[in-house]
């Protein structure tokens, strides 16, 4: 079963005057991290499970490549994470900077 999640975004005058009934979410890398208790009580921070399928360190970062809501995403982790592939763990989804996009279009809402 697939889990789904609502999450709140700092754009929903632009996505309601848009009247689309299905628009893209566009999130940077660097947005999804893993939990940080400093974002505790910050409306646009939601936690979600995420499913690694690879890790790869890069140095100052580490990637993880995974799934969400059955989409690939690439996750910037920090190199003392300790999350490993195979592993799903909580992942932290800053939705402060997302911008929509209309899917027919291409064109940026917000």
């Amino acid at each position: 079963m697939v889990k789904k999640y609502e999450i709140s975004i700092p754009c929903k005058d632009a996505l309601n005057k848009s009247n689309l009934d299905v628009v893209l979410l566009g999130i940077r890398p660097e947005m999804l991290t893993e939990v940080q208790p400093s974002a505790v009580g910050n409306k646009f921070i939601q936690k979600v499970k995420f499913d690694v399928e690879v890790i790869e360190p890069m140095g100052a970062d580490t990637v993880a490549i995974g799934q969400w809501n059955e989409t690939e995403v690439m996750v910037r982790l920090s190199p003392e994470s300790g999350n490993s592939a195979g592993n799903g763990f909580d992942l932290q989804v800053d939705t402060s900077k997302a911008i929509l996009f209309d899917p027919s279009s291409g064109l940026r809402l917000r």
